[in-house]
């Protein structure tokens, strides 16, 4: 079999002109210029498409936290989004730098909830029992109940 192949190498490669730059290279050409046109339009709209599910898959997560307050009670988010994604996402990766890189993400998106709650219940304190509220279900306590 490797000998059958080895002899239609040579008759294919007796049908080639020897000289690299003549008028049979022209579909050569084509295609070669055909092919970096398909490349460079896939990855121009790949970039596209990976922002677009970063930003879908951040909604998803924001939808999460959202189902984790009081939001709850009026438009159910946890009955659609019952899972914490990114720490989904970091569970297939346990133990690499990539889990940590998720677990961080999802711990940002906590923290920045948590760090506008505490600023708008010291600036306003009358909302301290609606924040109390708003966010009942999140993993932190700054609104413990006096």
């Amino acid at each position: 079999m490797a000998q059958g192949i080895v002899e239609l190498k040579e008759f294919l490669q007796s049908l080639l002109n020897p000289s690299v730059l003549t008028f049979d290279s022209a579909e050569g050409v084509v295609v070669i210029i055909l092919c970096v046109i398909i490349v460079y339009r896939i990855t121009k709209n790949l970039g596209n498409f990976i922002g677009w599910l970063i930003g879908a898959l951040f909604m998803i997560q924001l939808c999460y936290v959202l189902g984790l307050t009081v939001l709850d009670d009026y438009i159910p988010f946890s009955a659609i989004f019952k899972y914490d994604i990114l720490t989904a996402i970091a569970q297939v990766f346990n133990g690499t730098f990539i889990a940590d890189i998720f677990l961080y993400m999802s711990a940002f998106i906590n923290y920045v909830a948590k760090i506008v709650s505490e600023f708008f219940v010291n600036a306003f304190p009358f909302l301290k029992n609606v924040f109390g509220d708003v966010f009942k279900s999140l993993p932190w306590e700054i609104f413990s109940p006096q």
